[in-house]
């Protein structure tokens, strides 16, 4: 969408361009021949309009297409509970923790909004996992590559004693 916008923007700066750098007429030029040019112009601009409306709507019905936006909700759901997995961890001084420890009520993360009936339970919520995977109904797998969490941190965690008491992860 951002290329399109971008596209349509850069022809219409161009084509203002060449307008003003046209030859300005001579003062001795009609005044008719002006008000024709100032209209011939505000068509131009008309039809630019038009044109950039017709790709705003194309664009924003492509985002809606299923191959786009489950995918998109998707990866982006994931994004969210990576983010909180390690708010959550570091705040506890754990390595993991349920999906209930952070979607909720009072919690990091509000519900999450379900594209294509996929589940997040299974997921394993933890500082050392290196990569999600999310499988929707509508047949898309979608890999989610974590972030590298330091080794020296996942072992200081280790060392505490709440360790016992957390539940494992992802069960």
């Amino acid at each position: 969408m951002k290329t399109a916008r971008l596209l349509v923007i850069g022809f219409v700066m161009l084509l203002g361009a060449s307008i003003t750098s046209a030859q300005t007429p001579p003062p001795s030029e009609p005044i008719d021949a002006l008000k024709k040019r100032v209209d011939e112009q505000r068509e131009m601009i008309t039809y630019l309009r038009k044109v950039i409306d017709g790709l705003d709507s194309r664009v924003k019905s492509i985002e809606e297409m299923p191959e786009i936006k489950i995918p998109r909700g998707i990866k982006a759901n994931l994004r969210m509970l990576e983010q909180a997995v390690g708010v959550y961890c570091l705040e506890n001084k754990v390595l993991g923790c349920h999906l209930s420890d952070l979607v909720g009520p009072g919690k990091l993360l509000k519900p999450l909004t379900i594209f294509d009936g996929e589940s997040y339970e299974d997921l394993r919520l933890a500082l050392d996992e290196p990569q999600w995977k999310i499988e929707s109904k509508y047949g898309f797998s979608i890999i989610h590559r974590l972030h590298a969490v330091d080794p020296k941190l996942i072992e200081g965690f280790k060392k505490w004693p709440n360790q016992a008491a957390q539940p494992t992860p992802g069960s």
